[in-house]
């Protein structure tokens, strides 16, 4: 090693004034990469900073999105509190997925997605985004009040359940999720303390339509035409159902009386459900859904008959489902009608297996096709729960089965495709599908989806400004165009995050005419709001683009907290 070395430098002596010019070649190292996670923590609705605030990363499962949320206490990274203008900073020894906690005595999480201070924000810090900078909002507890009375005589009621909903958002539709259940006291008053600031509907729950009391296992031909009466399931404020009904924005700290909310007994009945003989194995249990309304599901015994109550005149649809091991579950849907008279209403449940789906991923002809085992299939139904067949991953040759799917309308996800390629068009039993909507016939002999890819992706791209000053991580939302009732369930809106200088690019999407829009990153949840996206899209920039194209786009981040 010694002598190598001496040799190496008498040449470079020999080479004289030669040296210093190959020297001033060499390139300088590039700086490391310095990853880190900024941030700030205020106050919903003043917007003051809060100091002294707990904040926690640490590693959160791979594969997670950006503001995705879980209840995550993975290994612990660092933690660290917020300085009198409530902000924070991590310095990370590398990338990593991160888990972002925040906490304080007093205070909850805010926003559409807060369910309490244990939630974390989810978020990549990598290459290409080593600096992230993350928004905290906390608010004070709420409380929720009110007094439950009868609508004839005025009198108080006295235990009744009444579910506090808070209105959240998923998939870009609006939900009522469950934040708790109260019970009126003696003078029909109930409460409902520590409660996250957002918008509420409070339910009445009567016990004849509790998931805990619906089932009868014994009973009598007598009691399946029995009419009992209890107080009616309405939502308040508004009186109705939940499209109906006005949640009410309960603020930061705020206490918030219903008043009085006034009930009236109505009739209930019920159905006698009847499973097929000789479906089920001893000791079985099956799952109980009841389709298109406001429910919860519950067991009852496979093969044993029970009475279904807490069920107002109307039409249902009740689904009844056994997961087997090794995909042979059985299901059982059943569409039925509650008449407004003493009549016994039998349904019958035959529990069955479904269908088996055969597919494959092609490229379209001229098109060289892609490594494929990394794409991955999923069908689920539209209406439903899935019997449990999961996502499958393609063979080498990109095929695919699926052994038991409800023979009903099945959503398809599709993953994995990786740019230049993309989904050009979906086949049913040769057939093109509206979107990703596979129409599964149960009267058809067989049922093959091929799924074909182009390599010629457009690419949609360009940079947000707001005050001719580049936006630090936009939200860019990107919406297929004409937009239907059909287009709201078959494709959802795309949407990405900026990077620090306000450059956003879209890839893997279909040829065609889109809308697009951007917002400040803080206003990222608020346009999950479907009414909040439809009034938005009226301000969008119209943008096209053809196969294999590349469109640029310049975009003012809109302000969509002004009405």
């Amino acid at each position: 090693m010694r002598v190598l070395t001496l040799s190496a430098a008498f040449a470079i002596l020999a080479l004289g004034g030669a040296t210093t010019c190959w020297s001033a070649q060499i390139p300088k190292p590039a700086p490391p990469i310095q990853y880190k996670i900024t941030g700030s923590v205020t106050e919903s609705g003043t917007n003051r900073p809060v100091s002294d605030a707990q904040v926690t990363v640490t590693k959160a499962p791979s594969g997670q999105g950006y503001s995705a949320v879980a209840r995550i206490d993975q290994d612990l990274i660092s933690t660290t509190k917020t300085g009198g203008a409530g902000t924070f900073e991590f310095d990370l020894n590398g990338p990593c997925t991160c888990a972002l906690k925040v906490a304080k005595d007093g205070y909850v999480l805010a926003g559409p997605d807060a369910a309490g201070p244990r939630v974390s924000i989810i978020i990549p810090v990598d290459d290409a985004h080593p600096t992230r900078t993350v928004q905290f909002i906390l608010a004070q507890p709420v409380t929720v009040s009110g007094t439950v009375v009868d609508a004839d005589n005025m009198e108080p009621v006295p235990g009744i359940t009444i579910a506090l909903t808070r209105e959240s958002f998923m998939n870009w539709q609006k939900m009522a999720t469950p934040a708790a259940n109260v019970v009126t006291d003696a003078a029909g008053h109930f409460s409902k303390e520590g409660l996250a600031p957002g918008k509420y509907l409070a339910w009445s729950l009567p016990k004849v339509t509790q998931n805990s009391k619906r089932a009868i296992l014994q009973f009598s031909g007598k009691d399946a035409q029995t009419v009992e009466q209890d107080y009616d399931r309405i939502a308040w404020p508004g009186g109705g159902n939940f499209e109906t009904a006005s949640p009410i924005d309960v603020p930061s700290g705020a206490s918030f009386d219903f008043g009085r909310l006034r009930l009236r007994k109505v009739s209930y009945r019920s159905i006698h459900a009847v499973f097929a003989p000789d479906n089920c194995l001893p000791g079985e249990k099956a799952q109980i859904e009841m389709l298109r309304i406001a429910s919860s599901g519950f067991m009852v015994p496979c093969g044993k008959d029970f009475l279904l109550r807490g069920l107002r005149p109307g039409s249902y649809a009740i689904e009844a489902f056994v997961v087997r091991k090794g995909g042979g579950s059985l299901r059982a849907v059943a569409d039925f009608a509650v008449p407004d008279k003493d009549q016994e209403v039998r349904v019958p449940l035959a529990l069955q297996r479904g269908i088996e789906v055969n597919g494959v991923v092609s490229a379209v002809e001229g098109v060289r096709v892609p490594p494929l085992d990394k794409v991955k299939i999923l069908l689920q139904p539209v209406n439903g729960v899935p019997l449990g067949e999961g996502e499958l991953t393609c063979d080498d040759a990109g095929r695919f089965h699926f052994p038991n799917v409800q023979a009903a309308a099945q959503k398809l996800q599709i993953t994995g495709v990786k740019a230049p390629y993309y989904v050009k068009q979906v086949l049913y039993n040769s057939a093109a599908t509206n979107g990703r909507i596979i129409p599964l016939d149960s009267h058809a002999m067989k049922h093959s989806i091929q799924i074909l890819i182009d390599d010629k992706a457009p690419v949609i791209f360009g940079s947000v400004t707001r005050n001719d000053n580049p936006v630090d991580e936009p939200y860019v939302v990107l919406v297929r165009w004409p937009r239907s009732s059909e287009a709201a369930l078959n494709e959802l809106p795309r949407a990405v995050s900026g990077d620090s200088n306000g450059k956003f690019q879209f890839t893997g999407i279909m040829p065609g005419e889109y809308r697009i829009f951007s917002l400040l990153s803080a206003q990222r949840n608020e346009v999950r709001d479907p009414a909040v996206l439809e009034r938005t899209l009226m301000s969008a920039q119209k943008v096209a683009v053809d196969s294999g194209g590349a469109q640029s786009v310049t975009l003012e981040a809109l302000d969509i907290s002004r009405p």
